[in-house]
């Protein structure tokens, strides 16, 4: 039994530094994500993957392909150049 306790007690400690520093990495509190990670284990990694946020990066690189895709619709002549300009402030 005491293998067990020693083997939950190093995976909580492993998964509250992982989702610590991934927390960080998206913008969001990694102290208290770590802490959930620890007391919670398992369960805590699950919902930290449930409502973990983009990274910035990603979402900058989904702006420019929608606004490059908002530019193919407009030169095939889909969408004229004021729905253009309206969609292309939205996603700024």
């Amino acid at each position: 039994m005491e293998i067990a306790g020693l083997v939950y007690f190093i995976f909580a400690v492993v998964c509250a530094f992982e989702i610590s520093y991934d927390a960080k990495q998206r913008n969001m509190s990694g102290f208290w994500w770590g802490v959930v990670g620890f007391l919670f284990g398992v369960f805590g990694c699950i919902l930290y993957l449930a409502v973990k946020k983009p990274y910035r990066r990603e979402l900058e690189i989904s702006r420019l392909r929608d606004i490059d895709f908002l530019l193919e619709l407009k030169k095939k002549g889909d969408i004229n150049e004021a729905q253009y300009e309206k969609y292309k402030t939205i996603l700024n």
